[in-house]
């Protein structure tokens, strides 16, 4: 929703044929889709992935964020997949708390933290993938050392979902 992040993406993939840049806004999620259909770049009739990473706790709880996931995937194909994440204040409240009131004395963003079942409830619809919605390191670490000592470090869950 960022005019002055689309002009600049814009001028990045000039010339690139296969990629563009819309200004479009979750919370109108009808209009969203209608833009990227209209570039043509994308065919809703095959599967394809959906990246909703750490833009979901942006869209306030009165905008209703499962709706708008729902209406992503009414509009794709079967065998599409969607990834989210999203910050959660359930596992460390005090910084979270530090960080929303940091976010909107600096940058004017209201960020709506939502507790795991709500962030799953995102979901509905969707085949989960294992582990499920788990803390985001824990999301098929690669290694020992991708891994927390201990849960509970992370601000952020994530999961990722196929549509049936």
């Amino acid at each position: 929703i960022d005019p002055v992040a689309v002009v600049h993406s814009r001028t990045i993939l000039q010339g690139r044929a296969n990629a563009g840049a819309i200004e479009a806004d979750l919370r109108k999620s009808a209009e969203l889709i209608a833009a990227v259909r209209d570039t043509g770049l994308i065919d809703f009739d095959e599967p394809l992935g959906l990246l909703l990473i750490a833009v979901l706790h942006l869209v306030q709880d009165g905008d209703d964020p499962v709706g708008k996931v729902a209406a992503l995937r009414e509009a794709v194909a079967p065998g599409s997949y969607i990834a989210i994440s999203h910050l959660t204040s359930e596992l460390r409240p005090d910084d979270a708390g530090k960080l929303g009131e940091h976010s909107a004395n600096e940058s004017k963003v209201g960020i709506q933290f939502r507790p795991k079942a709500a962030i799953v409830e995102m979901f509905q619809g969707w085949d989960l993938v294992s582990p499920g919605v788990v803390e985001l390191p824990l999301w098929r670490p690669e290694s020992e050392r991708d891994q927390h000592e201990k849960p509970g470090r992370s601000l952020g869950l994530g999961g990722v979902a196929r549509k049936g």
